[in-house]
């Protein structure tokens, strides 16, 4: 798929320009959007503790002790 995408940056004649890629996404559209509901660790970290963001944009992050 990555390989795919890289040619289609190549040959794109202009910017906007869409490509049908000839793959099948695994799992139904139902299903994927079900999937993507679930926030991973980081997302529910930063919901709690927004204050985190700026640390997590420069790159601060404290080693676990």
């Amino acid at each position: 798929m990555l390989r795919a995408a890289l040619e289609v940056l190549e040959t794109a004649s202009a910017p906007g320009t869409v490509v049908e890629l000839p793959f099948t996404w695994p799992e139904s559209p139902a299903k994927a959007r079900a999937g993507s509901k679930v926030n991973p660790p980081i997302s529910q970290l930063l919901v709690r503790k927004p204050w985190l963001i700026p640390r997590l944009v420069t790159g601060d992050i404290p080693e676990e002790t």
